[in-house]
């Protein structure tokens, strides 16, 4: 059941996640790599849990899903700009980190009805996706790395399938091409 209510304890939590970004951002510009790692853990460990307290004790709501989705990606994109421009990744490593995410939101437009559409396949790559920036940080061995990169791109196209699966293979509305004029 939908509640109208904005100040309930999910929306408190995707709240201090939303000031967790922020706060992962200054420790990693000022190159305190460990408070950037507490802060940044902490924002991941509660995007389970802002969830989880929601359908517990019936708070979901279309503005925490929403603001929850945002948290989310303004964090795992914060990430990817900060290891980007520390000089932990290069601009083609940071694109197919960013890049699942891309696909998705295509893939939602055309495809599903619903503007958020969750899979056990998305939570399993937003997990690995979270969990690759912890490894980029503290400098594990690569080949770690590309083998995670692997499997959050198996585990997105898994919900891609099942996103158009849903959709029953036909997209929502046809997209409209833009109109060129030639003088």
């Amino acid at each position: 059941m939908e509640q109208h209510k904005i100040y309930t304890i999910p929306n408190f939590i995707t709240l201090t996640r939303l000031i967790l970004a922020g706060v992962f951002i200054y420790y990693m510009i000022i190159n305190e790599l460990k408070y950037a790692l507490v802060a940044y853990t902490i924002a991941v460990v509660s995007d389970s849990i802002d969830g989880f307290v929601a359908r517990k004790y019936k708070q979901e709501s279309a503005l925490g899903r929403k603001m929850d989705a945002f948290v989310d990606g303004l964090l795992i994109t914060s990430a990817f700009i900060m290891l980007l421009f520390l000089g932990y990744i290069g601009y083609v490593f940071a694109l197919f980190l960013i890049l699942p995410r891309i696909i998705t939101a295509f893939v939602l437009y055309v495809y599903s009805k619903k503007k958020f559409f969750t899979t056990k396949y998305a939570k399993l790559a937003a997990f690995f996706t979270y969990s690759i920036i912890i490894l980029l940080i503290i400098t594990v061995d690569i080949n770690l790395i590309y083998s995670w990169f692997v499997l959050i791109y198996l585990l997105s196209l898994l919900h891609w399938i099942k996103i158009i699966k849903t959709s029953k293979g036909l997209p929502r509305k046809p997209l409209k091409m833009p109109k060129f004029r030639i003088n």
